[in-house]
Order: C-alpha cells, then structure tokens, then sequence
C-alpha cells in the first residue's frame, strides 16, 4: 500500500524528498528490500509490516544536511536500515524496556538511528539514549525527521 505524502505531509517535506529521488509511486526493489530484511533479521531484529512498508517507498533516500536562513543546521537523513546493523543489543534493551518490537529505519545526522515500533512510534536512538520522535512516521516527518520543528523528548539511558 502507498502513502499519500502529499496529503499526510508538508509542502516542504514533499519537496525534499523529491530533490533525494522521491516521486509518487516511487518503489524499492523486491531484491533490495529482501537483503535489508535478511541481513536486519539475522542480527536479530524484528521486521514489522509498517517498517517495510516505509522501506518499500522510501528506503535508499538521502535528504542531505542544510542550514536555514536562521543559522540552524538540519541534519542530513538517510533511508538505509543497514546502519542499525550490528546495533541490536542496544535496541533490544528498549524493545524490553518498553514492550515493543522496532525496525530499523534508516539514520538522522552522524549516527542516530530512527527506529519505528510496531505501534508506529518513531524513536530515534544515539548510543545509549533513546529519545521520542513522534506518535506516527508520517508525523515524525514533518516534525522531527526532515523539518526539525519539534524538540525530541528523552526517554532514558542504557542502565
């Protein structure tokens, strides 16, 4: 199934997703999508339907860093999900601690990784910090992934 970005998202959003390579009806192909799904599984993740839906249409983007007129840096984004390889043991902890299954997304900036949860949350996790991103995808988007309009909200440290 294919989202409609134009109507869930910014015209803004819509305008940098299309200078990374993005067009409606956009789609990764059965082959790229298969490898992330086995390569993220044999680490030890999980892939649910919403992730590979975001995989599907946006996987292999990059929305390249940009300084505002105000000065303010926003942080390059990249829709690879294998930058989360290796990374399991980390987010296992929170899928734990939380009770929920994530997928690896892809990463915002120099190593934050943007993790979506079975229930559609968006997380983003640094090291040993997990921050809230945003109650959906589509609204992590617009608020904190492409346009960073929203402060994120830190949920906590690996004890």
């Amino acid at each position: 199934m294919q989202v409609n970005w134009s109507k869930v998202c910014s015209s803004e959003v819509i305008s940098l997703m299309r200078e990374a390579g993005w067009s409606p009806g956009r789609e990764v192909s059965p082959e790229q999508l298969h490898k992330w799904k086995v390569e993220l599984e044999s680490d030890g993740f999980t892939i649910t339907d919403n992730a590979r839906k975001v995989w599907h249409e946006l996987g292999g983007l990059k929305i390249h860093q940009r300084t505002l007129a105000s000065g303010q840096i926003i942080p390059g984004l990249d829709f690879d999900p294998l930058w989360a390889d290796g990374e399991f043991d980390r987010i296992e902890y929170w899928e734990r601690k939380l009770s929920t299954r994530m997928t690896p997304i892809g990463m915002i900036g120099g190593g934050m990784l943007i993790m979506l949860a079975e229930d559609d949350t968006v997380y983003m996790c640094f090291g040993p910090t997990l921050f809230f991103c945003a109650q959906s995808f589509t609204e992590a988007m617009d608020s904190h992934l492409v346009v960073d309009k929203k402060p994120h909200q830190w949920i906590g440290d690996i004890e």
